[in-house]
């Protein structure tokens, strides 16, 4: 059995860009500078490629994800069965905990990294500036109602509307009011190629920010509807100056693998599958190597040969590949 040496990884700054060096004893991977992006999609194209790999992670998660138990650490005593239906109430069935952490678990294992928010309810609605009526943002937004002509200019950060009673028309207030909270909750997980980090490296202070994708903009741009009602103000403000979102502290919860001392992972987490990455280059290059050595014995991709003196219909037969016949006659397999 052959199986390639230990790879070393080096995660660290270079201007904006986040890279790994890879230095190996395979001589076609000996040096490779990756974005810390790049460490992504690998992982994922093992994980999308092997299916062992996907059997094995999904066993792990299944074996620690357990049923969830309920505690209060100010109370005394166990919970009663009322206070206890109430947590599976919201956790359980509204948050849909359970599953949410199988997702987490996953990213994790695959990744390395998985960035987790809470995405707190809102209901946002306009106010005319001339009688003061109010509506919510999707009655205005509605495409049966093209009587109010909504219109949303991205560099102002305004909603115009005609208003149905005063006929007036203008820029409409904004007021967000936040909905029942335990009710309406999301817990959200952020795509981490949409993020930077900046790392203090004595404090382990980490500063997040998000490049905000370019769907999400042209949705707010073209006036959609559902993401301009869910969109908080501060991103419809960073999306009309053309920047990016920088997030408060403990907003969000970035879950990392632990590497060793030393490593300048410049605040992310090392793939686990980045340490079998030579083994991994390997094996796939046997199954591609198996794949055209099989196609070509058994159903030939290319045939040159001169042309038929005769149309018999038997191309095996009329053309100069004795080999090939021979190999699908019956009686030459032994």
């Amino acid at each position: 059995m052959v199986s390639s040496p230990a790879a070393s990884f080096n995660l660290g700054q270079h201007g904006q860009a986040t890279y790994l060096d890879y230095r190996g004893y395979l001589y076609p991977t000996q040096v490779q500078s990756i974005r810390v992006q790049q460490v992504s999609k690998f992982a994922h194209f093992l994980w999308k490629h092997d299916p062992l790999f996907q059997q094995a992670i999904h066993k792990i998660i299944s074996y620690f994800l357990t049923e969830l138990e309920y505690y209060d650490p100010t109370y005394q005593g166990e919970l009663e069965d009322e206070d206890i239906r109430g947590y599976r109430e919201v956790l359980e069935k509204q948050l849909n905990l359970k599953a949410v952490l199988h997702q987490v678990l996953l990213n994790f294992c695959v990744y390395g990294n998985v960035i987790v928010g809470l995405l707190p309810p809102l209901r946002r609605t306009l106010q005319c500036p001339s009688c003061g009526i109010i509506h919510p943002i999707g009655v205005l937004t509605a495409p049966e109602n093209t009587a109010f002509k909504f219109k949303y200019h991205v560099r102002n950060v305004q909603f115009e509307a005609t208003c149905s009673v005063c006929n007036s028309r203008g820029s409409w207030r904004v007021h967000d009011v936040k909905d029942d909270f335990i009710r309406q909750a999301r817990i959200s997980l952020y795509d981490m190629r949409q993020f930077t980090i900046q790392c203090d490296p004595f404090t382990d202070k980490r500063v997040y920010t998000w490049q905000i994708p370019a769907w999400i903009k042209r949705n707010i741009t073209n006036g959609d509807g559902l993401t301009l009602e869910s969109a908080p103000m501060s991103v419809l403000r960073a999306i009309s100056k053309d920047k990016s979102y920088t997030f408060n502290s403990n907003v969000l919860l970035h879950l990392r693998e632990p590497d060793l001392v030393g490593m300048q992972t410049g605040g992310w987490g090392v793939a686990q599958a980045l340490y079998c990455y030579g083994t991994s280059r390997y094996n796939f290059g046997l199954r591609k190597m198996n794949e055209v050595l099989t196609c070509d014995y058994l159903a030939p991709l290319r045939v040159m040969s001169p042309a038929q003196a005769k149309n018999t219909g038997q191309t095996i037969g009329t053309n100069n590949v004795a080999m090939i016949n021979d190999m699908a006659d019956p009686a030459s397999v032994v």
